[in-house]
């Protein structure tokens, strides 16, 4: 399977891996890098651009020093969710996603939350 997505972030990718993806083609990159990604998957190779695995090893990184539950809300952070609409979703307080964020923002290095969205 090859991913073809205008997302470049961790949690795209990682999924996309962890659903069997041989590779993963961002929109941003050219017709011809898209061509090479399809023809190197169907030969049963795999094609993930450069770029972007330095990119996931960086965050992956990161993202190990990160608890269960940060984890979590890093990845409902990256899929565009509001802190709001985490708290529903983990079923507890406003106030603990936001120590939650505090804590995940000290540990990536982050300086807010579009910074964190594109990790």
């Amino acid at each position: 399977m090859l991913v073809y997505s205008v997302y470049d972030d961790y949690a795209h990718v990682n999924a996309a891996i962890r659903c069997g993806a041989r590779g993963y083609v961002c929109k941003s990159q050219s017709a011809a890098d898209l061509l090479e990604a399809m023809e190197d998957v169907s030969s049963g190779k795999t094609s993930f651009p450069p770029a972007l695995l330095q990119r996931m090893a960086i965050t992956s990184d990161k993202i190990l020093g990160l608890s269960k539950r940060e984890q979590e809300v890093f990845s409902m952070v990256q899929r565009g969710k509001s802190n709001k609409e985490i708290a529903a979703d983990l079923g507890v307080t406003l106030r603990t996603i936001e120590n939650n964020l505090s804590i995940i923002y000290d540990k990536t290095g982050a300086k807010d939350r579009r910074e964190l969205e594109k990790l």
